[in-house]
């Protein structure tokens, strides 16, 4: 049986890039499943519903336009429910989930 990987909400602490916002985009073992523009102190509901196996890879990535985009943390996530964050220099994000039997 299968799982599914809810992902609830995102929300950025300290954004990574000093002007403008961050351009973050979620990957969940491997595939692309949301992206989002995020300033310091801003949150969001995700809703995202993604199924998986074993466990699920997530990834946060901050999408620079002249410089090499920017991973921000990796997590390995099989079950229950919490909050992970994700950090990279002065950068931090967390990020609430939950999983559910697929």
């Amino acid at each position: 049986m299968g799982k599914i990987l809810h992902i609830k909400t995102l929300t950025c602490d300290e954004q990574e890039d000093w002007t403008g916002y961050d351009r973050i985009v979620l990957y969940v073992n491997g595939e692309a499943v949301n992206g989002a523009a995020f300033k310091t102190h801003q949150g969001r509901f995700m809703g995202d519903k993604v199924p998986f196996k074993h466990e699920a890879v997530v990834k946060l990535v901050e999408i620079d336009d002249l410089d090499p985009d920017d991973v921000l943390g990796v997590h390995t996530i099989r079950s229950g429910s919490s909050i992970v964050e994700f950090a990279r220099g002065d950068a931090r994000y967390r990020m609430s989930y939950e999983v559910l039997q697929g």
